[in-house]
């Protein structure tokens, strides 16, 4: 989101910002949401029971997967390398879509390895296609990140 203010007009002039969206595309990222909806979980979690209603709380699942995965290494070598979109762009502003389940309005990424790849090249909530791509599970497991821009599709 962009905001620009006209230092010449008067003190007393205010301006409400919304945190709506511009485009009417919107897509979400979260490696734990991508992780229950696509059915990895359960077969990454012995055990783990896994319902529908998890799959939108994104810190009940995070807490599952820092239980019981011991690292990014560990995941990624049972469910595959992570995917780095070719979008042409050199960056994104987004921002953190703190509550789930999200809205109809949104496209939510369930593809686990895509998701690892947009949220691993995120500083915050910009995604910056160039940086290096930084595999932690800080960075991993963030909340999840939404972008506005019709440029990404999913299918």
């Amino acid at each position: 989101m962009s905001l620009l203010h006209n230092m010449s007009s008067p003190p007393r002039t205010s301006f409400e910002v919304k945190g709506t969206p511009v485009s009417v595309h919107v897509t979400v990222f979260s490696l734990t949401y991508a992780l229950a909806k696509s059915g990895s979980l359960k077969t990454l979690i012995p055990g783990g029971k896994i319902t529908a209603a998890h799959s939108g709380d994104h810190l009940l699942v995070r807490d599952m997967i820092l239980k019981h995965i011991s690292d990014p290494k560990a995941l990624f070598s049972k469910i595959g390398d992570p995917v780095y979109p070719d979008w042409h762009v050199d960056f994104l502003v987004g921002w953190r879509a703190s509550e789930g389940p999200f809205s109809y309005r949104f496209e939510i990424c369930t593809d686990p390895r895509l998701s690892a790849g947009v949220l691993s090249k995120c500083a915050g909530t910009l995604y910056l296609s160039k940086r290096e791509p930084e595999l932690t599970w800080d960075q991993l497991l963030a909340l999840p990140l939404a972008f506005d821009e019709n440029l990404i599709k999913l299918s």
